[in-house]
């Protein structure tokens, strides 16, 4: 089909359209537009008024009377996903404004749509007019609060999301830029938004999701959603309330790569390296144990009484009382030579050092050290 029966087509296809349409070039100039919409034009804007360019119809958000640049729409409308209620000038009447585009001879004609939704937008305003209280309750609470619409539109955003990420409302709320900005990656964004926009109605679930704070530091959130299908307000369907956990999610990554560094510390060294939780008593050994003094790994209790029992008897009662008493009284290092019995019943003159870590509140927590085999530096030393 040629350029100039294309454009024929589409004129007859907006006439008979019973949305308000109208066809515009790259420029922003209308090249045309339907009756309707003339008509619509002329009762908002008076008989006397002309259109010519897209700036003649003020189109502003019907959130916050904010004026659209059209390169921003003519943008989102390349993708197809431009998709927002908008006024005409001051007029109170609210549109579901859509858009796309396609090529006609070399440029980009976009395709505007414009379908009056103000009875259903009026009664959701007053519904959230009379949801005055419950709002301000929102933003008093001490977690994050954010509702989307099926659009990816975030249409709610309270102060604590202000106070962990930094953004207000303002830059948020029906912004189109708002997940770009919280989730600049766009394939992790794109596999985020699909694990929220999955509908399961009534069901609780939970997703961690990295977020770019206004001043560029990543923020982790703990996330629950609900998707909630309400016909009275349409728009607010999935519901999230988030904790930040990025301290938490830091801790634990540190206390991972420090169990990775103990692992691998413990395997190099030639020391049977220990672990004692004073909290459960249990008591760790790695493969030293073996090495040094026979002991195949399924006889060896994860027991401080395993250990002491093997310790000489001339010897295990001070010992253990020196030990005792570091705990007791908090002495972070502690170190002994006592003689230890091995696998094959001889005893080994061995060096045993410790270390007590103690938690934020000064209580012994954990005393880890190693024990060395000093036997044969005894006997060089007597030479």
């Amino acid at each position: 089909m040629s350029v100039l029966n294309l454009n024929a087509t589409l004129r007859e296809v907006l006439e008979i359209s019973p949305g308000y349409s109208l066809l515009v070039n790259s420029s922003g100039e209308i090249l045309h537009r339907n009756t309707t919409f003339d008509k619509l034009f002329q009762e908002i804007f008076g008989n006397d008024s002309c259109i010519s360019n897209v700036d003649d119809l003020q189109l502003v958000s019907s959130n916050f009377k904010k004026q659209f640049f059209w390169n921003d729409i003519f943008e989102f409308a390349e993708t197809g996903r431009f998709n927002m209620n908008v006024c005409l000038g001051e007029s109170n009447r609210v549109f579901k404004c859509t858009s796309g585009s396609f090529m006609t001879d070399g440029d980009i004609t976009y395709l505007v749509c414009l379908h009056e939704v103000t009875p259903s937008y009026q009664m959701e305003k007053k519904m959230m007019e009379k949801n005055g209280f419950f709002e301000s309750l929102l933003n008093e609470l001490p977690q994050m609060i954010c509702a989307m619409d099926e659009n990816g539109n975030i249409r709610y955003w309270n102060e604590q999301c202000k106070s962990i990420l930094g953004y207000d409302s303002n830059e948020i709320v029906m912004g189109h830029d708002a997940m770009l900005k919280l989730i600049p990656n766009s394939a992790y964004r794109k596999d985020i938004i699909e694990k929220i926009y999955r509908k399961e109605s009534g069901v609780l679930r939970f997703i961690n999701i990295k977020m770019m704070a206004s001043d560029g530091a990543e923020k982790i959130i703990s996330w629950s959603l609900r998707y909630m299908a309400n016909p009275l307000v349409p728009s607010l369907n999935f519901w999230m309330v988030g904790t930040d956990i990025t301290g938490l999610e830091v801790a634990m990554k540190s206390l991972v790569e420090s169990e990775e560094r103990f692992s691998i510390i413990s395997k190099a060294s030639n020391d049977a390296v220990w672990d004692w939780d004073l909290a459960s008593g249990n008591l760790w050994w790695n493969e030293g144990m073996t090495a040094l003094f026979g002991y195949p790994s399924e006889e060896i209790e994860n027991t401080y009484d395993w250990w002491l029992e093997r310790v000489h008897p001339s010897y295990a009662t001070s010992v253990n009382e020196k030990l005792e008493r570091h705990v007791k009284e908090g002495i972070p290092f502690w170190s002994d030579e006592y003689l230890f019995r091995k696998a094959d019943g001889t005893y080994a003159l061995v060096f045993d050092k410790g270390y007590l870590i103690m938690d934020d509140k000064d209580k012994p927590l954990r005393f880890v050290g190693g024990m060395v085999d000093i036997t044969h530096t005894k006997n060089l030393n007597t030479l």
